[in-house]
């Protein structure tokens, strides 16, 4: 990365031609950028066709961009005026209720056993969305199949794209407040107790402890 770079954020692509993407680049480089950040992965639907959803039943680009790659154009065509193309992802944030196709996003769809849950949404079936972050849905990064598949996706990404850097954003549970809200209290007390040593009151207690 240019350590004099100056960033252009794109944050939603909309472009949906090599053309407009052209236009985009075109007017980023005019306003003296020299890095794009792209929302490459937004909401679980990649900009790309993607192989790793596609394997995992997961629809596999974001509708509206399928027919050709729009990642390759956006990264041949800054490439081309002397700009960094870096890809920005969503991680665990996966869907949203006012998106353009409103709902828990394609992974959740696919896979709803992945979804993060609230206390109070134990046992209702379907995906519910953050009480707190307002119709958006998680995936819950405790699920060991959710975590693979989430990095087989930026693995893929890496490997078949020439980006000049990837950014995890949302790399977190949803916000929750009060914290036995939380989805990842019960799963993280779950796995302190199951470490050897000291029980859960002790450990509580010696943690207390100044020395």
């Amino acid at each position: 990365m240019d350590p004099d770079g100056c960033g252009g954020g794109i944050g939603e692509a909309t472009e949906t031609t090599p053309e407009a993407i052209a236009a985009t680049v075109d007017r980023i480089k005019k306003a003296g950028f020299n890095i794009v950040f792209l929302e490459t992965v937004w909401q679980g639907y990649t900009i790309y066709p993607s192989k790793a959803a596609r394997s995992a039943g997961i629809e596999d680009q974001r509708p509206g961009m399928k027919g050709f790659d729009p990642l390759k154009v956006w990264i041949d065509t800054a490439h081309a005026r002397g700009l960094e193309p870096h890809a920005w992802t969503h991680t665990f944030f996966v869907g949203s209720d006012t998106a353009e196709n409103p709902g828990p996003g394609p992974i959740l769809r696919a896979h709803p056993e992945w979804a993060a849950v609230e206390r109070e949404d134990v046992g209702a079936g379907a995906p519910r969305p953050s009480s707190q972050e307002k119709g958006h849905y998680f995936v819950d990064p405790a699920i060991p199949a959710a975590r693979q598949f989430i990095a087989s996706v930026f693995q893929e990404l890496m490997n078949d794209h020439a980006v000049d850097g990837l950014h995890l954003d949302c790399i977190r549970y949803p916000v929750s407040l009060p914290c036995d809200r939380s989805p990842g209290k019960d799963r993280g007390r779950f796995a302190y107790r199951r470490m050897p040593g000291l029980g859960m009151r002790q450990r509580d207690a010696a943690q207390r402890v100044t020395p």
